[in-house]
């Protein structure tokens, strides 16, 4: 049963000035709390990469060089591709590889984490399509201003 509005309801919905002056001042420090805290690095250090629509893993703040990255990330693919049998026979290399996915920034260090939730989403992929894209989708998180042992540019 549907009740009708009455006058004496319209106390409820109408708060006093004061009550709505005190929540929208509440409301806005919130805000500018939430906007303060933004930053150009993760929680954990981590370039969190751009707003560009790719797959970035969560970190989980262990470093490892942009070769054993690399080598982690294409031996997973080149493995998912063997499981599936495709026969795509161009890929990337490393480590062009893993600079793509920090747009060619060379020898950064990476995230494990990251590194590892690419490598599960390889192996998510049930097609060779999907998995060939998946190359592009999934970006491992870098730390920015780190220089990866061992690294030629």
């Amino acid at each position: 049963m549907i009740m009708p509005f009455r006058p004496q309801h319209a106390a409820f919905l109408a708060a006093p000035p004061a009550r709505a002056f005190a929540r929208a001042l509440a409301c806005s420090a919130l805000a500018c709390t939430l906007l303060a805290c933004g930053g150009d690095e993760g929680d954990d250090g981590t370039d969190p990469g751009p707003d560009d629509g790719r797959l970035h893993p969560p970190s989980n703040g262990v470093h490892i060089t942009e070769a054993d990255a690399c080598s982690a990330l294409l031996d997973a693919y080149t493995a998912q591709l063997d499981a599936l049998g495709c026969t795509i026979t161009t890929t990337r290399t490393c480590p062009d590889l893993i600079r793509a996915m920090v747009n060619g920034t060379t020898c950064l260090e990476f995230d494990e984490g990251s590194v590892n939730g690419c490598i599960a989403h390889y192996g998510e992929q049930a097609d060779c399509q999907t998995l060939a894209s998946s190359l592009n989708y999934c970006a491992a998180n870098a730390y920015a201003g780190t220089t990866s042992a061992g690294c030629t540019r």
